[in-house]
């Protein structure tokens, strides 16, 4: 099947224009739709809902499904040519400035004579998101 036209919140999908059918664009999928070039072939889930078809997902063929389910791509780490040692110690030098912002954020909030436990509890939960992201 292919995306043979978009008008307004209704698409038309099929093998041609004689013999495709409209379906209704919900908000959460028009962000989607809008991105894929007409003509192009794509797999589509639909229900009928209060007698007219309302599109659930579409994707390309071949590609990753455009879905209002939230598909974000993958965590790609970027290196930016630095060497390990220097990317560790941007990671430790991030990790520092996050606790010293809740730090910030919770002053006043935190007793002053357990402050480096609050710290060193912060910058293991901190460091632990953030390898865990790697």
């Amino acid at each position: 099947m292919k995306l043979i036209q978009i008008s307004n919140d209704m698409a038309l999908i099929g093998e041609s224009a004689n013999n495709g059918t409209w379906y209704s664009i919900p908000s959460n999928v028009k962000s989607f739709i809008t991105k894929i070039p007409i003509g192009s072939v794509v797999e589509i889930n639909s229900e009928n809902e209060g007698g007219k078809e309302v599109l659930k997902f579409i994707k390309t063929s071949g590609n990753k499904p455009y879905s209002p389910k939230g598909n974000k791509p993958p965590f790609k780490k970027t290196t930016y040519g630095k060497s390990p040692e220097e990317q560790e110690s941007i990671r430790r030098q991030a990790v520092g400035h996050m606790v010293s912002r809740t730090l910030i954020a919770l002053q006043g909030h935190v007793d002053p004579n357990n402050i480096q436990d609050i710290i060193d509890s912060l910058y293991e939960k901190y460091i632990t998101k953030v390898e865990k992201r790697d």
